[in-house]
């Protein structure tokens, strides 16, 4: 599979994501709504908005990385990289990369052996809901996933930047 067509599946996925992302975070906003009005003007508390909240939060994070990522959303930290000529700066985004990748497969790896564990095993939070904590850690391995992808693609296309400077114009520091 070229890098094109992996790029593009991977967007697919991503824009699928972040789409499932902005849903959880309209019902968490609904149901946040919906809580103060019943326990404020009805005297009626719900008991599950605060849990659910919760894990809707963790869906929303690692659901929408790889997207807020692919749109350049992260925080950079770059007081340093800005001194830098642009061979340095795209060997220090190649770097950046490769350890953005290697952590979030890392993620990915062990947040799945932990999902399988919990869901085979059939662990409950001991919350109100009693949830079953499996479905609360699959977030995790799912977003991870896809980061890793545009991690990698990323640092591919850093990689393939990188070779295409004329070795006239490299300035080493």
């Amino acid at each position: 599979m070229s890098l094109k067509r992996f790029s593009r599946v991977a967007e697919t996925g991503e824009n699928i994501l972040a789409g499932a992302a902005m849903v959880v975070l309209s019902l968490i906003i609904f149901s946040v709504c919906l809580e103060i009005v019943m326990r404020y003007f009805l005297n009626r508390p719900l008991v599950w908005v605060v849990e659910l909240t919760e894990y809707g939060l963790l869906y929303v994070s690692f659901l929408g990385a790889a997207w807020l990522l692919r749109q350049g959303g992260h925080v950079q930290v770059d007081i340093v990289v800005d001194f830098l000529n642009d061979r340095w700066r795209k060997r220090c985004a190649v770097f950046s990369s490769a350890i953005g990748l290697a952590v979030s497969l890392l993620l990915t790896v062990f947040g799945a052996f932990a999902t399988f564990d919990h869901l085979v095993r059939g662990i409950y939070k001991p919350t109100v809901l009693e949830f079953p904590t499996g479905v609360v850690l699959a977030a995790v391995p799912l977003g991870s996933l896809f980061l890793s992808a545009r991690f990698l693609i990323l640092m591919l296309d850093q990689l393939i930047l990188l070779k295409q400077d004329p070795p006239g114009e490299r300035k080493e520091i």
